[in-house]
């Protein structure tokens, strides 16, 4: 509230002791009520509010006032009487003081007769005891209390008073409301009567002028503290726009880091004229467009900190503003996509710096303005002098000194493209020089002169000579040196110039037609400097009655001053020359004469008549020929003889012949066919051109007669051989000429290969008559070939020129030839195709007997196809894998052999396209082994035991030594909970991982039963498993891991247990029934790698080198089993399986015997559900029963001998099922023993 304190202290220093009280309306309901502002000043202030009230009131402060003078300085106010005091608020205060007056804020509101008893309050400096050392000229410190009530108000002024006496420091204790106030976002604000708009700590997070337009067109300054962030939703928004009476706006301490942009922030401020941005970093900020737009009193601003190298959007930034001066040379343009209009009606900006990175290119950069426009500097005003940009240079912004460039040249060399050097350009200034002019005979400086220009330019020194003086050259110059070709310099530059006097006027008049002779010299002295009384004119009309007519002169003007020495001018006289026309009437005889026509049509050297050539028009006329005459004034005037200033022109007619037309005789043509003046007489002359000649020859009037001969026409005849059959011509045309009438015997000859065809009209004895006249232009004579015997041959040849075949045709000459190659190729090259073929035009025998006609096509073998088809080494094709179309030519070499995920090509194979299209090439590929790793864990993920296992891509997993693994872990006293290594399969990836989870076992509590059933996807099922244990406890998998692995060692996959992590239930009545299925397993793909033979034709079964078909190596299945330190009675199982042992002792295990034969089929397993109803299942299958009191064994009735073809898909060995029944029995009671002593250990 800084400027209601100096506002106080003005008044107080004007008013002495009275106050003046201020009113501001604001509606409280539906009541209008005053808010009243008082303020005084001694040593202490104290600034409240006051009344409620309809009229004005005066309050009268104490009469102890003392009046003093502030001296107004930032945020406090000194005052320099001798009894004043200052006090100071501690911080601790202040936040007491700030709590009281946040907390009355709305009882001042709310209670009116609080307010009106409060009154202006003054710390009377007299009556508090200073200090001894109190400091009059230390800073005040200052507290608003608002909307504070009295008791607050006389609070603070007590506190006050306390800090003065203990400090010496004046206190600032001020309760003035606020005109406005509110909150932008979480920051408050508040508007003083003066228009200043002050924004506390926060986050503004939209524009000032949304405040409503009353109280944003208040607003004249902004100002922040500390802590005000702008938060403004996307690049654009008018956040300091729009205020139509702001004109200075401070918002340098605004924290704009969460903005990308600054679109129309300050636009539409007319009245704008100061902003302060200093210090922001615009470092992340894309969005620039409409910042200044239209503020029309904003001549500049800083803007030194900006980094616009993410700016995108730069469009309208300084548009229609006011703006003067710009730097812009750190700005990066490079990022900008949108700059269009830019700098567009910027008129006042006369300066403007720019830097490597700037891009004027579509800104609406425009041309200054014309020669002599103001340019206003601060105090100084400047002109331009040309309406172009013009760089500083090593000049000043006033005086420039660098090149002139029209706004498009300057946008031409700013495009953004860094090449650009750091420049300021400006309005185009002249230099203003000094020119010293001294005289050359005294060396006295006679007169000073200011000549303007650009720099560089050069100076006239005419325009700067003292009248009466000249540039002083030579000898003249004495030992002073004479500037050579001055140019305008740096401002203010002085050039020393040298004169002499120059007193005397001489005027010569030359005869430009007598060799430059001077007719005349009229001279004349004066005094120096003055002007002559010399008129031209004088001179001219004496001249002109002498015949003479003036020219040109080298006089400076009409008046001539004297004012160089020896001055001589020089005026150009020529003769007057008179022209009297033949034609006028005061022409002389000698330049008239008459000359008749007579038209003659002869027939000389020709059979013809006079009446023949007999012509239409008047034959006899007659022309008047005259002359112009030339007379010489200046001869006349001398007096000399006539025929010395006459001269005459050539003779010449205005008059036209009447047109004669010649005769028209057939076969004859005249000289001319139309007789008039404009006719050709000849190659060069016209008829009147003729007669003009005659003219001037003749001495008087005369006559001519023009002789118009006829001449014989000569004609063409052409004569032509036409083949009859064809209509075409044949040979040559022969063009025979001849005069008018004349007859010509002509010989009937046919061109070589032809005959005359008889019986024609015209021809005699294989002669023609031929008459030269205007209807015989041609002779056609027809023609017939000479017939013969002729061949042709058709060479049919590769592109390498081998011939493959050739064909022979005969017949009579002309006639067509039967070509028929496309049939030939096609029954006889069926491997071949045509390339070219010199006989698809088609053509004729010809009519030469001494050479064969020979035409060439050329072929080329077809192209053939093969299917590149994936093979196993088993020789079958790979599953899901198309085959791929390669064409070439038989036996080329296949370069294509496709990669297979999952295969490997076997090395070695050389593939060539086979003899027969569409044949199919094969190409072996083996399997790649992959491998996967099974963790065995606790229910805490603690590690028990690793499998490594290994298989081809898609195939499953082999769960023979999982379960191996699995039965030792179990044996140790835990229980499966699960396993995803069932139904598991390899995906091709790299560290695949199963992970197999297992729980120790608790001991059981109360007795229940479970039945466990073995089935499979082949007709007949394995059996059933009854297991006993405590209700809630886990069924024990040891017996149920025992059976599986006697049932993996029979050639069958695990596809789903049932009963892992299964538990016994609490219902004796309910029976808890679990699946445990199987599928049989096929065959394995085979990995081996052999090496097969080149496949011949489309590709073979490969074979070995000797021939024979390739083994099929073992695969995983027939590899060791693990290792014997984990069981020695576990069957082997895959070569490339690892196993860690468990953890933990092992105990003994049951041997898996396979001597039992399972039947089954090859159909693909199907899906069979972990838990099913006791009906779903075969009565006469094998019941095993398992419980505390030992084990039961059910035999199937339908129970057989087994079959010789039951056999393991593995070993081929038969199957013993009694074994397994007694094995799984034995492994039943083990568990019914081991629970026993479980129970007894537990008691």
């Amino acid at each position: 509230m800084k400027e209601n304190v100096r506002r106080s202290a003005r008044k107080l220093q004007r008013d002495e002791r009275v106050i003046k009280v201020r009113r501001k309306l604001y509606k409280s309901g539906r009541t209008w009520l005053v808010a009243s502002l008082a303020t005084a000043a001694f040593g202490a202030t104290i600034i409240v509010s006051g009344q409620s009230a309809n009229a004005e009131t005066v309050v009268n402060t104490s009469s102890t006032q003392t009046q003093a003078s502030p001296i107004i300085q930032d945020k406090t106010v000194s005052l320099d009487s001798s009894s004043s005091v200052q006090l100071s608020t501690p911080p601790e205060t202040r936040n007491q003081v700030a709590t009281s007056q946040s907390n009355l804020s709305a009882t001042i509101n709310a209670d009116s007769s609080t307010q009106n008893n409060l009154k202006s309050n003054v710390i009377n400096a007299d009556s508090v005891s200073k200090p001894t050392k109190a400091d009059s000229t230390s800073t005040v410190d200052s507290v608003n209390l608002g909307n504070a009530n009295a008791e607050t108000l006389n609070t603070a002024k007590t506190k006050g008073t306390q800090i003065y006496q203990q400090t010496g420091k004046a206190q600032q204790i001020t309760a003035v409301a606020a005109a406005a106030s509110g909150t932008l976002g979480t920051s408050p604000y508040e508007i003083d009567d003066d228009g200043a708009m002050a924004i506390q700590a926060g986050k503004v997070n939209k524009s000032i002028y949304t405040i409503g337009s009353g109280n944003a067109n208040a607003i004249k300054t902004i100002s922040l503290a500390d802590g005000v962030s702008a938060e403004i939703d996307g690049g654009y928004g008018a956040l300091f726009g729009n205020l139509p009476n702001a004109v200075a706006i401070d918002v340098h301490n605004l924290d704009i880091s969460k903005n990308i942009g600054f679109g129309g922030w300050f636009t539409n401020n007319p009245k704008l004229t100061s902003i302060n941005v200093e210090g922001w970093n615009t470092s992340h900020s894309t969005v620039f467009a409409n910042m200044f737009f239209n503020s029309q009193a904003l001549a500049g601003v800083d803007l030194s900190s900006f980094d616009t190298s993410q700016a995108t959007d730069m469009h309208s930034m300084f548009q229609h503003s006011g703006i003067r001066t710009l730097d812009l040379s750190k700005f990066d343009m490079s990022a900008a996509t949108n700059i269009s209009d830019m700098l567009q009606g910027t008129n006042h900006l006369w300066q403007i710096k720019l830097g490597p990175k700037v891009n004027l290119t579509g800104t609406g950069l425009a041309d200054p303005p014309v020669a002599g426009a103001q340019i206003i500097d601060g105090a100084n005003t400047y002109h331009t002098s040309a309406a172009l940009w013009q760089a500083v240079g090593d000049g000043t912004v006033n005086a420039p000194e660098g090149e002139r460039l029209s706004a498009a040249d300057l946008i031409k060399k700013y495009n953004g493209d860094g090449t650009a050097s750091i420049e300021t350009y400006v309005w185009a200034q002249d230099l203003k020089n000094t020119i010293n002019l001294i005289d050359a005979s005294s060396g006295q400086k006679l007169d000073t002169a200011t000549v303007s220009g650009e720099y560089g330019a050069p100076i006239d020194l005419n325009t700067s000579l003292p009248v009466g003086y000249h540039y002083a050259t030579d000898s003249e110059l004495g030992t002073y040196l004479q500037p050579v070709a001055p140019t305008i310099g740096k401002n203010d530059s002085v050039l020393d110039v040298y004169v002499v006097v120059d007193p005397k006027i001489a005027v010569n008049f030359i005869d430009d037609d007598k060799q430059d002779t001077v007719v005349q010299t009229t001279a004349k002295s004066g005094q120096l400097g003055t002007a002559s009384d010399y008129k031209l004119s004088d001179d001219l009309a004496d001249l002109e009655q002498k015949g003479y007519e003036y020219v040109s002169d080298d006089l400076p003007g009409d008046v001539l001053n004297f004012n160089k020495q020896k001055a001589s001018y020089t005026v150009h006289l020529k003769h007057k020359l008179t022209t009297v026309k033949g034609t006028d009437s005061t022409a002389t005889p000698n330049q008239q004469k008459a000359i008749s026509v007579i038209i003659d049509e002869s027939t000389i050297g020709t059979p013809l008549t006079s009446e023949q050539v007999k012509p239409a028009g008047d034959t006899t006329q007659t022309l008047i020929f005259v002359r112009d005459a030339v007379i010489d004034e200046v001869k006349k005037a001398a007096g000399v003889p006539v025929n010395e200033y006459t001269t005459f022109g050539d003779w010449y007619t205005n008059q036209k012949m009447t047109p004669v037309v010649s005769a028209q005789v057939e076969g004859y043509t005249p000289l001319a066919s139309v007789l008039d003046s404009d006719s050709m007489w000849d190659d060069t002359r016209t008829v009147n051109q003729v007669l003009a000649d005659f003219a001037a020859q003749s001495g008087g009037n005369a006559s001519v007669t023009l002789h118009n001969s006829y001449r014989i026409n000569q004609y063409q005849v052409a004569i032509q051989y036409v083949d009859q059959t064809i209509g075409q011509t044949v040979g040559t045309i022969e063009k025979l000429h001849g005069d008018y009438g004349t007859q010509l015997i002509y010989p009937a000859i046919a061109p070589s290969g032809y005959v005359v065809v008889p019986g024609q009209e015209e021809i005699v004895n294989n002669k023609v008559a031929i008459t030269f006249g205007p209807d015989t232009t041609a002779l056609i004579i027809n023609v017939t070939p000479e017939i013969t015997k002729q061949l042709a041959t058709v060479t049919y040849q590769t592109e390498s020129g081998t011939t493959v075949a050739l064909e022979t045709f005969s017949g009579d000459s002309s006639s067509e030839i039967p070509f028929d190659t496309a049939n030939y190729v096609t029954h006889n090259l069926k491997a071949y195709e045509i390339k070219e073929d010199a006989t698809a035009a088609g053509s004729n025998f010809d009519k030469s007997t001494d050479s064969i006609q020979n035409f060439k096509v050329i072929v080329a073998l077809k192209p053939i196809s093969t299917l590149i088809t994936p093979t196993g080494v088993d020789g079958q094709p790979i599953a899901g894998i198309a085959a791929i179309a390669v064409t070439g030519q038989p036996g080329d070499k296949i370069t294509t052999i496709p990669e297979i995920d999952g295969y490997t090509a076997v090395p070695g194979q050389t593939l060539r396209l086979p003899e027969v299209d569409n044949d199919v090439t094969k190409v072996y590929y083996v399997a790649n082994n992959l491998t996967a790793n099974v963790h065995f864990v606790d229910e805490n993920g603690v590690q028990l035991a690793n499998l490594s296992v290994s298989g081809i891509k898609n195939s499953l997993l082999n769960h023979a030594n999982v379960a191996t693994v699995t039965q030792q872990i179990l044996n140790q006293g835990y229980n499966l909970i699960s396993d995803d290594t069932i139904g598991g399969s390899f995906n091709g990836t790299a560290d695949q991982v199963f992970t197999v989870k297992l729980a120790k076992l608790a001991d059981p509590q109360t007795s229940q039963n479970a039945t466990i059933k073995f089935v499979s996807d082949q007709p007949n099922n394995f059996g059933t498993l009854i297991m006993n244990g405590d209700s809630g406890t886990d069924i024990d998998h040891h017996n149920i891991a025992t059976v599986i692995q006697q049932i993996l060692n029979q050639g069958f996959n695990l596809v789903n247990d049932g009963s892992v992590g299964a538990v016994f239930d609490s219902d004796p009545t309910k029976e808890q029934t679990f699946i445990v299925s199987f599928e049989k397993i096929a065959n394995r793909p085979q990995t081996g790698t052999p090496t097969p033979a080149e496949p011949t034709g489309g590709g073979e079964t490969p074979v070995e080198p000797d021939g024979e078909e390739p083994t099929n190596p073992s695969g995983p299945e027939n590899g060791e089993g693990v290792p014997p330190a984990l069981n020695p009675d576990i069957p082997a199982g895959p070569s490339n399986q690892t196993v860690n042992e468990p953890a933990g002792d092992t105990v003994p295990s049951v041997s898996n015997r396979s001597d039992n034969n399972v039947n089954g089929d090859s159909t693909k397993s199907k899906s069979i559900p972990s838990s099913l109803d006791k009906r779903d299942f075969d009565e006469n299958k094998l019941i095993i029963a398992a419980g505390n009191q030992g084990m039961s064994v059910r035999s199937s009735q339908q129970n057989q001998s087994l079959n010789d073809d039951d056999r393991l898909p593995q070993t081929g060995e038969q199957t013993t099922l009694p074994m397994v029944i007694i094995g799984m029995a034995l492994l039943t009671e083990l568990g019914v023993i081991g629970l026993a002593d479980r129970r007894r250990f537990k008691a």
